[in-house]
């Protein structure tokens, strides 16, 4: 496995991790996205089972403190 893929970026996060069992996760770290501004996410999704719909999940993180 490519532990630094080309295509996976974003433009306010410097790092990420994957996780693939029991979901596939992408998590990006160390970086924020400040109210009322915007950040890009470029990564590549494939899926072989055969449904011809998939979900994409988004799980925004509230920092604490």
């Amino acid at each position: 496995r490519n532990k630094t893929p080309d295509n996976i970026w974003s433009s306010n996060f410097a790092d990420f991790d994957r996780d693939f069992e029991p979901y596939d996760r992408l998590l990006f770290k160390n970086g924020k996205v400040d109210p009322l501004k915007t950040a890009s996410f470029e990564f590549l999704m494939t899926d072989y089972t055969p449904r011809w719909t998939f979900y994409l999940v988004q799980d925004p993180r509230i920092p604490t403190g």
